[in-house]
C-alpha cells in the first residue's frame, strides 16, 4: 500500500510535462489582456479569449520554426470580429440574392423527365 504523501518516481509519472509559453506567445497574451482584446489567428481566421488562448497555445501557437508556423496573429478589439464575420454575412447574402436571381432568369423546370 503506498502512502499518498509519497512522490512518485520520474519513470512512474504518467502526467505530460506542461510546456512554457514561448516569449512570443506571452507577449502577445500579455498584450491582448491589457488592451482587453482578443488574439486573431490570420491563417485560420479564428478569434480566441485570452483565456481560450492561455489554455489551448500549445495547439493554437507554433514558433516559426516548427511545422506549420503560425506566423501572423493580431491583438483586435471584440468588435473586430462581430464587424468581420457581419460582413462575411452580408457578403453570403449577396451572393445568395445573385444565385436566387440568376435561377428565375434561368427559366428551368427541375422536374424529372419521362422516357
Amino acid at each position: 500500500m503506498s502512502n499518498q504523501g509519497e512522490q512518485l518516481p520520474p519513470w512512474r509519472n504518467r502526467q505530460p510535462e506542461k510546456k512554457e509559453m514561448p516569449s512570443r506567445a506571452a507577449a502577445l497574451l500579455k498584450s491582448a489582456k491589457v488592451n482587453d482584446c482578443w488574439i486573431y489567428d490570420i491563417t485560420k481566421k479564428k478569434f480566441y479569449t485570452p483565456e481560450e488562448f492561455a489554455d489551448q497555445w500549445e495547439s493554437i501557437y507554433r514558433e516559426p520554426w516548427e511545422m506549420r508556423p503560425n506566423l501572423e496573429f493580431k491583438v483586435l478589439s471584440p468588435m473586430a470580429a462581430i464587424k468581420q464575420r457581419a460582413e462575411w454575412v452580408r457578403n453570403a447574402s449577396e451572393e445568395l440574392q445573385g444565385i436566387l436571381e440568376k435561377l428565375e432568369k434561368y427559366n428551368a423546370s427541375f422536374e424529372r423527365k419521362g422516357k
